[in-house]
């Protein structure tokens, strides 16, 4: 075995600062408000308890309070706060004893809306238990049922908010991120495959079977049925089924494959010597020892092999598979951006609702509608003013995130200059430059600008231009095609056969020469380097033909 002279590892510093954090779940404001409030109401009926205990015991003489017996108030409090915990711990427990009958999509709407369906059934039976101590509770009673009222009234409407903003959560993620959570996940199946056959290689050359292999194949918490016939790309990608400690939206994001660009690197180059015994080049037919099949092994193959050639290059195989980790952990960002969005779209929907409850409030509570109208006109009015300065600004936020140009890790091109998007905020987003500074534009800016999406690009095209003699021989110019064609053949990875030779622009009149463009169609998303090497090898490849046909063109430099 020759001396390997290839640095693995500090080679491609670009992506050290890449590293996979997992989010930290946070609970939500409603959580740990209603929380504590159940927390708080457990304390004061356990002291009202043992109030009413303490009474019973030592045979206390009657107390009143405003008319009202005190032993009368302690019970209420007792029944009305301690209910709550009862019914907490009883939907719990009917969620959990149903989550092997009731289909997904009800528990995901359970999880999601839980405490608000508690708070509503809290507020119902104690509107059902107050009309049985109307007597006891005296001139009170009206203000009570009017509070147990409100209270209702404002859990069913957040209940109704929260599902609804489950479901648009489900529909903005998958609009969004679907695309790249499956080719993603493709990735993350090859990387699987490699780990498989790094760690678990037998001495007579095959895989060990891993159990529930599936399963751990996806990149989300989807589950299939092992023994299923049908292939990964027809299951499920995006799951928004959350655990009970999970915020309504969430996706259960599996661990990547890999954890950092050093594992990525060891890796690559421990898979690398595994299936070349020493050889500087790895060849298709070593790759496909890794895979169960020939036809996986093809698709996989088409990652790495940049040139073409049916090799595969130390570099190439070590930046691929660093590329791998790398698209794995922007598509992490990119969800939590998304889910923000809907937070605080959320979080909007939500004040704008209280608004309203507010003025339903004090209707329940008698309030006199004159004076209601008069509060409502001076707050609209209060509001027009206050809003009127931001509200454009707040709208084209809204759109740019709802438009969703760009991803994370995308190449884009902002006023003829090319960037590649780093982070994307609620209010801007950050892009790095080609010589690696940051920029950060405000999305109300960038909602008013051309933006052109080289990495969503329906077709990856290739131009050049250069110019032919006005008087060119046809035969010569069809040599010249055919010249070409031949050259897509031989390149059937990279390029399509069907290609373009046409004139610049139609505003080119000029009789004394042909300024000519040759469009030609990828087969797939190229990087910049990969563009590069294959924009030398079309230039090489152009002016031979010109020179070879004798053509006095402009050669292409």
């Amino acid at each position: 075995m020759e001396t390997d002279t290839f640095d693995w590892y500090t080679d491609a510093n670009e992506y050290e600062n890449v590293e996979y954090k997992p989010e930290i779940i946070k609970k939500s404001l409603t959580e740990k408000f209603y929380d504590f409030m159940l927390y708080f109401c457990n304390y004061i009926a356990t002291f009202a308890g043992i109030a009413v205990l303490f009474r019973y015991i030592f045979f206390f003489k009657r107390t009143e309070i405003d008319g009202i017996s005190l032993d009368t108030i302690l019970l209420c409090i007792v029944i009305h706060l301690g209910s709550l915990s009862l019914i907490t711990y009883v939907i719990v427990f009917v969620s959990f004893l149903t989550r092997r009958l009731a289909s997904e999509k009800f528990q995901k709407t359970m999880s999601g809306a839980y405490r608000w369906l508690a708070l509503s059934l809290w507020y119902l039976i104690n509107l059902y238990m107050v009309g049985l101590i109307e007597k006891d509770i005296k001139h009170y009673y009206l203000v009570t049922v009017a509070y147990l009222q409100s209270g209702l009234l404002g859990s069913i409407t957040f209940t109704s908010v929260n599902i609804m903003l489950e479901y648009f959560c489900e529909y903005f993620i998958a609009k969004s991120l679907f695309t790249k959570m499956k080719d993603v996940n493709s990735r993350e199946m090859i990387l699987n495959r490699l780990k498989n056959f790094c760690f678990d290689l037998t001495e007579d050359g095959s895989t060990q079977t891993i159990e529930n292999d599936c399963t751990f194949l996806g990149l989300f918490n989807f589950k299939k049925d092992i023994n299923n016939s049908r292939s990964l790309i027809e299951e499920e990608i995006i799951d928004l089924r959350k655990a009970e400690d999970t915020a309504p939206g969430d996706v259960y994001f599996r661990k990547p494959q890999l954890e950092s660009v050093a594992e990525a690197k060891s890796l690559a180059k421990d898979i690398f010597y595994k299936v070349t015994d020493g050889e500087e080049r790895m060849s298709f037919d070593s790759f496909a020892r890794i895979f169960p099949s020939t036809q996986i092994a093809i698709q996989s193959f088409m990652y790495f092999d940049t040139d073409d050639d049916r090799k595969i290059t130390k570099k190439d195989f070590r930046d691929t598979i660093i590329q791998f980790y790398v698209d794995r952990i922007n598509l992490e960002k990119n969800f939590i951006t998304a889910k923000g969005f809907v937070d605080i779209l959320g979080d909007c929907l939500r004040i704008v609702v209280f608004i309203f409850l507010i003025f339903a409030w004090l209707i329940i509570f008698g309030v006199p509608l004159k004076e209601l109208l008069a509060l409502v006109l001076s707050s609209a009015l209060m509001l027009n003013f206050a809003a009127s300065g931001i509200a454009v600004d707040l709208y084209y936020n809204l759109m740019m995130l709802l438009s969703h140009p760009f991803d994370v890790g995308d190449d884009i091109i902002i006023d003829n200059i090319e960037y590649k998007v780093f982070q994307i905020g609620l209010t801007s987003s950050s892009f790095l430059t080609k010589h690696g500074g940051k920029i950060k534009i405000l999305n109300s800016v960038l909602w008013k600008k051309t933006l052109v999406n080289m990495s969503r690009a329906p077709e990856k095209i290739l131009a050049f231009e250069f110019s032919l003699p006005s008087d060119i021989n046809p035969v010569k110019l069809n040599i010249f095609k055919s010249k070409i064609h031949q050259f897509l053949k031989s390149r059937p990875y990279d390029f399509y056969e069907i290609f373009s030779l046409e004139s610049n622009s139609e505003t080119h009149i000029n009789i004394d020469k042909l300024e000519c463009a040759l469009i030609l169609r990828g087969k797939s998303y190229k990087t910049k380097a990969k563009k590069f090497t294959l924009r030398v090898d079309v230039i090489k490849m152009l002016n031979e033909v010109i020179d070879d046909l004798n053509i006095s063109a402009k050669r292409l430099s």
